[in-house]
């Protein structure tokens, strides 16, 4: 599970469903995941099908940008969880000069339905643990 919990922004990936037709290989290994996200008094949940190999992206590009940022280079470029379905988007890139974070989310229960959009500001110093829970993503055999 890739959590945030601040006092008013909560946001939440949770597997639910794996299907495997054929281990590891692309349009044949599906995740289905619930992501959650309350925004103040807005709110928004939607089932998001991926295929392992993008969230595997994501992780290796988090785990770039961080490598990055923690050597004083804070010139990296957004990085983003996306995938071939359109329920949702997440993409961070560096806010200012202390390598303080700024992401932007979308997420749509259908590629034309209505879309719940936001932002949120995070330190550096939770990538670490989201990468090591993005392993616990890709680790997920559930049915």
């Amino acid at each position: 599970m890739l959590t945030i919990d601040f006092d008013d922004f909560k946001f939440d990936i949770v597997p639910t469903s794996r299907s495997i037709e054929e281990d590891g290989v692309p349009y044949r290994d599906w995740l289905t995941l619930n992501v959650k996200i309350t925004d103040g008094n807005f709110s928004g949940s939607v089932q998001w099908l991926t295929m392992p190999a993008e969230i595997k992206k994501f992780q290796q590009d988090l785990s770039q940008a961080y490598g990055s940022l923690i050597a004083g280079n804070f010139d990296i470029e957004p990085v983003q969880l996306s995938g071939i379905e359109p329920q949702f988007l997440l993409a961070i890139g560096v806010a200012n000069a202390w390598g303080h974070l700024f992401a932007q989310y979308t997420m749509k229960d259908s590629p034309d339905g209505p879309e719940l959009k936001g932002s949120f500001g995070l330190d550096q110093s939770f990538l670490p643990e989201w990468i090591r829970d993005l392993d616990e993503l890709l680790e997920f055999r559930g049915h």
